[in-house]
């Protein structure tokens, strides 16, 4: 569960305000990071399709980028890990941060004459269920009356 600040719930409660969006993505070795927020002089967030839950969604959330000028198309994303912050323009652009997710897929589309790249996301959950069906475990030879002898490690 998260906890907002009082501002941040004041303008949830307010009866109109401006949404607040950022997207942090950052490489697996930490070292490059693209910030895109919805109030940039050029916003590049085009369309967030996310569905927040306690086991994670049910469909792989998408990101949808602007790419006029195919600056993405240069850029391998997968990897990367996504951090989607929501909130609103109030009291210097707050905001609150959903659970990180990672880049999976990523792949240009064009509609109505844009460009545009779209990142497929994956969450914790799906990488742990990943990590255990490719993760390996250990080949036992034996009997379940005898005692099992230790193999080699099995993976794939």
């Amino acid at each position: 569960m998260r906890t907002l600040s009082a501002s941040l719930t004041t303008a949830q409660q307010a009866a109109t305000g401006t949404p607040y969006l950022e997207v942090v993505l950052t490489s697996p070795d930490t070292l490059t990071t693209y910030t895109y927020k919805s109030t940039d002089a050029t916003p590049r967030i085009h369309k967030l399709d996310i569905t927040e839950g306690a086991w994670g969604s049910s469909r792989r959330p998408v990101i949808q980028l602007q790419n006029f000028d195919q600056n993405f198309s240069a850029l391998d994303l997968k990897g990367y890990k996504a951090v989607v912050k929501w909130g609103y323009v109030a009291t210097g652009n707050e905001s609150s941060a959903m659970q990180p997710m990672w880049v999976y897929n990523q792949r240009d589309i064009s509609e109505e004459g844009k460009l545009y790249t779209e990142l497929e996301l994956v969450d914790l959950w799906w990488r742990i269920g990943k990590l255990r069906v490719v993760g390996g475990g250990v080949r036992l030879t034996g009997t379940i009356a005898g005692t099992f002898t230790l193999a080699e490690s099995v993976s794939g």
